[in-house]
């Protein structure tokens, strides 16, 4: 009975190891309801987080099969939608989050029961006996706030020869429970807990990031967008420019046949109208190469046909620039006072005192008290009856004194320096989140003064366009076939320039409230915000 007790007990040992084993849906449902619940209750200490976070969300199927072949126009809150949907980079950090999240959770299992269970089991042949042997040991460790580091287990040895001259068998059990309180150097629940409380930081330091990271996202996209759209207008423009060639060549080489203009000036419209060709060929290549570029940023098929919805230009053309009211002081105020990165880096500072601290402590004598209580069990017929068996008590001191120190004296120095560094760090990314705040007013300003020129360049060029070859039809003297290609060629520029440096103004304006750190993005990552009310008040929204 004992022999097949022994046998069940081994099976039975042998199926929990499969069973731990094999289980890793329920491993990972367990990961994910930690890591989320952890990222959820740190997100309420960071504004701008989406209500809820998945990193197992679903391709958008607006892409997939046979909507790949249908042309669509893409307005610009889909096309932000899509890339929070498929973007490649944005699951990527929506990953690098959850890491954070399993990281924390790792470290706080540190001070949490920790359990641990192994054996072993031989069979041994001699020529004298087959002996079958073993041990299994299950157990718990666990680390308190005071350093304190705290051990029980028990351990069953058995014995059993199978056959031989004298067939015996034993069993033993053994209970042991340690506890080693350190008293000087790791005592101070601050320095035991530095692991963990660092991890906790890490964590915000990583949604603030990624927080960040979506609004920085979204302007990307936008931007992105407003300029693929300023090169579908330079291709329709290019290509108007090369109709209106078209027709006037046309014309020119009627009139030659008139004998009203000499021979050459009809080469000058041929060599024009190749000219504009060229252009827009060159315009086509420009805008459908970015539009490739667009696509990956999307993270959605290249083969995908689709067009940025022209009206959104419209709009945006058809109200003009609307003239930056804040103030740039109050713009740089607002930007020290809520760029996450920067309260991130002024919280390394306190990072790298604590580090200090730790790194002192690291300094300091060992002198650790432990305890400890060993029983025995009869080793014969009550496996786990402990009061017949012996028993074992031990308390006592571990010291270590702090004779050689060159290497924590050096990590103590090094932990000075990167104080230092810290400090310098912060000093250093306000000063640079200032300049790139004042040189964008910079930039703003010089659109809205560039628009007022190139709102009068368009007005003249298109009158050129229409009174060169009125004056030249009416034989006026000084106007030549150049005159009217000239005109043509600077109303082309004109009407890239003009819708350049509205797009440019715009994608400022969204580099503005991004650096201040005034963007509110919504679960979709389509912006909250009012930018028509942002831009024409005076102070920055609150």
């Amino acid at each position: 009975m004992a022999f097949v007790y022994r046998l069940s007990l081994g099976l039975g040992a042998f199926s929990l190891v499969l069973l731990l084993g094999c289980n890793t849906a329920k491993l990972r449902a367990q990961a994910d309801i930690e890591v989320y619940s952890i990222i959820s209750r740190e997100s309420s200490k960071v504004e701008g987080m989406p209500s809820h976070f998945s990193i197992d969300g679903d391709d958008s199927q607006y892409w997939a099969g046979p909507i790949i072949d249908a042309t669509r126009v893409l307005s610009l809150d889909e096309a932000i939608t899509t890339a929070v949907q498929n973007s490649r980079d944005y699951r990527t950090r929506e990953e690098s989050l959850f890491s954070q999240g399993l990281s924390l959770s790792s470290a706080r299992h540190q001070f949490n029961p920790q359990y641990f269970g192994n054996g072993r089991s031989d069979l041994t042949y001699t020529d004298f006996s087959n002996v079958w042997t073993g041990f299994f040991t299950i157990g718990m460790n666990r680390m308190l706030e005071t350093g304190a580091d705290i051990s029980v287990a028990l351990t069953t040895d058995f014995s059993r020869i199978i056959s031989g001259d004298d067939p015996t068998e034993i069993l033993m059990s053994m209970l042991t429970a340690n506890v080693t309180q350190p008293l000087i150097r790791g005592s101070c629940p601050d320095i035991v807990r530095e692991n963990l409380t660092q991890s906790e930081r890490n964590m915000v330091y990583a949604i603030r990031d990624f927080v960040r990271f979506r609004k920085s996202f979204t302007v990307q996209v936008a931007q992105n967008y407003f300029r693929l759209l300023g090169l579908l207008d330079q291709v329709y423009n290019s290509y108007r420019n090369y109709q209106t060639l078209q027709v006037l060549t046309k014309e020119f080489e009627a009139r030659y046949l008139e004998g009203k203009i000499p021979p050459y000036e009809v080469d000058q419209a041929i060599q024009s109208e190749l000219s504009g060709r060229i252009r827009w060929i060159r315009d086509q290549e420009s805008y459908l190469n970015a539009l490739d570029d667009f696509k990956i940023l999307l993270g959605i098929p290249i083969e995908t046909n689709f067009l940025p919805d022209p009206d959104e230009l419209k709009r945006l053309t058809d109200r003009g620039i609307l003239a930056v009211k804040v103030e740039e002081d109050e713009g740089v105020q607002y930007a020290i006072d809520h760029r996450l990165d920067l309260i991130t880096a002024y919280e390394e500072i306190d990072d790298a005192r604590r580090d200090v601290n730790v790194s002192e402590d690291m300094l300091q004598p060992m002198l650790d008290l432990f305890l400890s209580y060993e029983a025995d069990s009869d080793g014969r017929t009550q496996t786990f009856d402990f009061a017949g068996g012996d028993k074992a008590y031990q308390v006592g001191v571990d010291i270590e004194l702090p004779l050689d120190t060159k290497i924590e004296r050096n990590i103590l120095r090094q932990s000075l320096i990167d104080l230092v560094r810290a400090k310098r760090d912060y000093v250093d990314s306000q000063e640079t989140i200032k300049q790139d705040v004042r040189a964008i007013f910079r930039r703003l300003r010089a659109s809205e003064e560039n628009f007022v020129t190139q709102k009068n360049s368009l007005s003249l060029a298109e009158e050129r366009t229409e009174r060169e070859p009125t004056l030249l039809n009416e034989g006026v003297a000084g106007i030549t076939v150049r005159d009217v290609l000239e005109a043509q060629d600077d109303l082309l520029s004109a009407q890239n320039s003009y819708t350049s440096v509205i797009v440019n103004h715009f994608n400022t304006t969204l580099d503005l409230f991004l650096t201040v750190e005034a963007l509110r993005i919504r679960d979709n990552g389509v912006w909250a915000n009012d930018f028509t009310q942002l831009v024409t008040t005076n102070t920055v929204p609150r």
